[in-house]
């Protein structure tokens, strides 16, 4: 806690105020005036600019000598707008003079004095330090010359800092953005419209690709330190995800399950208005196939829903070589409309006992049987293989049909997400049979894999953990 407070009350450096005039005070020169070696930054200016309008001057005492501070500002409208921050830059250098020790004789009331003061100080920080150290969000508070006094363990690890930093190198604020990903506007330009709003408020990214939102705020905390720069960070990416899956939603809504119902009302004003009798099997059959496939949205939905919203599922011992062939019964005739055979090959002599539920594991099969069988070609075959291996069981799908475009393959798994290439019209589904795969995968301990060859096919592997029987 000494080394915090050591921060709060050290005066930053002239170097490091000039860092702040340099990137992100909008000054179009500046120069101090006073020391040893004078300090300048910015464009080269005529003298006579630095007596004009949009000139100022600011004389202040550091370390026993006198110095000037001479600014050019870029519109005369920052000169009164930021002169507020220099000043408090200049408060912030400042070293104070050496005082007078008391009297002998009030000497020892003046050290206890003292010493209560420091006591009270530290009990202050550490409060200050435990709690910002608990907060979900990352803080980070710099000084008026952009010094980071402090950063709590959240912001360290949402922006790369190591805590041993702030005592060794002391960072500057102007150099966060080496973590962050802006979409509008650059680090020093935000750094800049927070000294003159006071506070800003902005959703960006780290280079993690976590989802950020900033909230940076002036404080005045005294005299000394004087005034403070904080900057918290929130992790929105849950609520990202949530507002990304609230469109996803409203899209499948909008689009697939409207759809078949805009097909059906198409087809009964069309059989209403030409009157043909004789063409009624057929409107019938239409009507049963976009019912049908509205149904299996429905069904598709409910399913995925259900799944998701469990935390575990009711587990027990179940055989997978029974579940597999119940899995392909059910699409034997699917697979026969479009002339596609379907072999299963695997070792009686091999035990493929997993823990899990009958019902999801086989409507997991199902689902993969399904995107094989509608995926492939007409006239061709889909292989099923289970097996034993190590401490897992193994089933394999394979397909010899229009396969996955690499670029799709990442975000196969997601919810409501399908290959707009693999297949066109004929095998439009709701994107949500895969993602129903992945997540009883997962609830099962298990894991997907995929590997998949354009114009080749795909093949689907799934590994559950493999339980003895006793």
């Amino acid at each position: 806690y000494s080394d915090l407070n050591q921060r709060l009350t050290q005066p930053s450096t002239l170097e490091q105020m000039g860092r702040m005039l340099e990137q992100v005070l909008p000054v179009r020169s500046w120069r101090l005036l006073g020391g040893e070696k004078p300090l300048r930054g910015g464009d080269s200016l005529p003298a006579a600019t630095w007596k004009g309008a949009l000139a100022r001057q600011y004389r202040f005492r550091h370390e026993g000598r006198r110095y000037e501070l001479d600014l050019v500002w870029d519109q005369a409208l920052h000169a009164d707008t930021y002169d507020y921050w220099v000043r408090a830059m200049l408060v912030r250098i400042r070293t104070r003079a050496p005082n007078v020790g008391p009297r002998y004789e009030v000497l020892e009331k003046h050290i206890e004095r003292l010493r209560r003061e420091e006591e009270r100080q530290e009990a202050l920080t550490r409060f200050f330090q435990v709690t910002l150290a608990q907060i979900r969000e990352g803080v980070v508070i710099a000084d008026a010359c952009g010094v980071i006094v402090y950063a709590n363990p959240q912001a360290a690890f949402l922006l790369g800092l190591e805590m041993g930093a702030l005592d060794a190198g002391q960072p500057m604020v102007t150099e966060l953005d080496r973590e962050l990903e802006l979409r509008e506007q650059s680090w020093d330009a935000l750094l800049c419209r927070t000294l003159g709003e006071g506070r800003t408020q902005v959703e960006c990214r780290n280079r993690q690709g976590t989802d950020l939102y900033l909230d940076m705020l002036l404080v005045h905390a005294g005299d000394n330190p004087g005034r403070m720069m904080i900057i918290s960070f929130k992790d929105i990416s849950d609520v990202k995800q949530a507002m990304r899956a609230r469109s996803e939603m409203l899209d499948f809504l909008s689009h697939d399950l409207r759809s078949p119902m805009v097909s059906v009302l198409a087809l009964t004003e069309k059989m209403r208005q030409s009157g043909d009798h004789q063409g009624l099997p057929a409107f019938l059959d239409n009507v049963q196939h976009y019912a049908q496939r509205n149904l299996n949205i429905a069904e598709q939905f409910l399913q995925l829903a259900r799944v998701e919203a469990v935390e575990s599922v009711e587990m027990n011992e179940q055989d997978m070589l029974d579940v597999v062939e119940s899995a392909i019964d059910q699409v034997q005739i699917q697979a026969q409309q479009r002339d596609i055979t379907l072999r299963f090959e695997y070792d009686p002599d091999q035990e493929v006992w997993v823990l899990g539920n009958n019902e999801l594991l086989e409507r997991l099969v199902v689902n993969l049987l399904t995107n094989a069988v509608k995926y492939s070609h007409e006239g061709s075959s889909v292989d099923v293989t289970l097996y034993a291996q190590d401490n897992q069981v193994g089933c394999e799908v394979r397909d010899r049909g229009v396969g996955i475009p690499p670029e799709f393959q990442e975000r196969l798994f997601d919810r409501f997400s399908r290959a707009s290439t693999s297949g066109g019209a004929r095998t439009r589904g709701a994107g949500m049979g895969l993602r129903f795969v992945k997540v009883v995968t997962e609830r099962h301990g298990g894991e997907v894999r995929v590997h998949s060859v354009v114009s080749e096919g795909s093949r689907f592997t799934l590994l559950l953990p493999r339980i003895e029987l006793a």
